[in-house]
Order: structure tokens, then C-alpha cells, then sequence
């Protein structure tokens, strides 16, 4: 059960990757076309521009959905996608954003603690992401092991700031209040009765029957490992 509900996570994570790479690599295309330039062209710009050798293997690459052999794509950087756009005159893709704000943690019974008034998604801190992220999510970090197998200690946890209607979550991983003010990371499941809800978790009892104040949905995991690496 413990090693599913791992393949389950890392799968969510990889088709997240894998979304951003198909979105970038067919924009970087529908920008050299919109130009008619060549990828050669675009290239000798962005090193112009930005100050640093990027060859036409390298735009080749940023077009890429799936590596072929040794060759794999390559992703896109925020700087070099401002860039790509003021050179071709091609609107760069609505939304984009490649940072998250940290509002808390995840302690003891995968409930969540926000940083004083930082709740709401004025952040503690700004994390840079290697994938867009969409407008109005917002980050906690997991600390200790309650959330295990699922999430582990470090790991950085996206979720939508806004909330939704309950009723359509039901059977996914959310960030949901209680009427008594405690907020947890659990899966939504429907309760007894219309109105009651109950929060599943992977290695803790259920909290059942419970009244609940919003549901938010939940967006993407980064291991601690990754995003800690990209901040030194």
C-alpha cells in the first residue's frame, strides 16, 4: 500500500514536469514561426541578449517533448523566455510564473502551521521553481516524518491559496480548515451525513464527521532535496 501511494506521488510529480516541457517546447516553436526565424537566428539573439553562449543545439533542445537517445530537451529559463519573447514578438505564455511562496509547515498529523499572517500568500520566503507555476498557489514545507510515504521531511508542498467548493475534492489530496481552525493535508472523503466531511491520511486514524471552513486543492510536491539545492 506504502509503495503505491509513492508511485502514485512521484507520478503526479513527473506529469507536472512533463506538462511544462510539451507547453515550452511547442511555444518556443509557434515563436520562431511567428518570426520566421531559425532556430540559428534565435540562438545568436539570446546570446547577444543575455550575455551568454546559448547555441542552436541548445534552442533545438527547447523544443524538444521527449529526449531521443543520449539528447534530451531542454527546459527553458524564465530570463531566456522574456527574452525569446521580445525577440520575436511572440506574447509569452499567460500565467507564467517559476516561483513559490512558502506561508508555513506541515508538523505532527499533517497539520498545517502558517507563518503568522503570512497565511494568505504574502510568503515568508520566495522559492524558485524549474516549472510554471499557477497564479495563486502557494507553498508550506513538510517537517518530521507524519506524512509518510506520501510526503517526507523537507519536502515542499503546493496548493491552490483559493478555495473551492468541498464537494469537488472529494477523493483528492487537499489543504483543508476546520470549523475549529485546525488545517490539515488529507484526502477529502464525504461523511455521514450532507454537510460532515471526513480527512483520510496514509499513516494516521481518519478525522471523521467533521464541519469543514474551505478546502483548498493541492498542486505539486518538490522533494526537499531538489528545491533546498536550487536555494544555495
Amino acid at each position: 500500500m506504502q509503495e503505491k501511494s509513492v508511485a502514485k506521488s512521484e507520478r503526479h510529480t513527473v506529469a507536472i514536469l512533463s506538462y511544462a516541457s510539451r507547453m515550452f517546447a511547442q511555444w518556443v516553436k509557434a515563436a520562431l514561426e511567428h518570426a520566421d526565424m531559425s532556430g540559428a537566428e534565435l540562438a545568436r539573439h539570446l546570446t547577444e541578449r543575455l550575455g551568454r553562449s546559448i547555441d542552436r543545439a541548445a534552442v533545438q533542445k527547447m523544443q524538444m517533448v521527449e529526449g531521443t537517445g543520449k539528447t534530451k530537451p531542454r527546459a527553458v529559463a524564465a530570463d531566456e523566455m522574456i527574452a525569446i519573447s521580445e525577440i520575436t514578438g511572440y506574447p509569452a505564455p499567460q500565467g507564467s510564473n517559476y516561483s513559490v511562496n512558502v506561508v508555513g509547515y506541515v508538523g505532527a498529523g499533517s497539520e498545517v502551521h502558517p507563518f503568522d499572517d503570512h497565511e494568505m500568500g504574502a510568503g515568508l520566503e520566495t522559492i524558485d521553481t524549474d516549472f510554471p507555476v499557477k497564479p495563486g498557489t502557494v507553498a508550506v514545507i513538510v517537517r518530521g516524518d507524519s506524512m509518510l510515504p506520501i510526503f517526507e521531511d523537507g519536502d515542499l508542498i503546493g496548493y491552490m491559496a483559493d478555495s473551492a467548493d468541498p464537494t469537488t475534492l472529494i477523493g483528492k489530496t487537499c489543504v483543508v480548515r476546520l470549523a475549529d481552525g485546525r488545517t490539515f493535508i488529507k484526502k477529502l472523503r464525504r461523511g455521514s451525513v450532507d454537510g460532515l466531511f471526513t480527512l483520510v491520511s496514509a499513516n494516521a486514524s481518519d478525522i471523521e464527521d467533521v464541519q469543514i471552513e474551505w478546502a483548498r486543492r493541492y498542486r505539486f510536491r518538490i522533494p526537499a532535496d531538489e528545491w533546498r539545492s536550487s536555494t544555495k
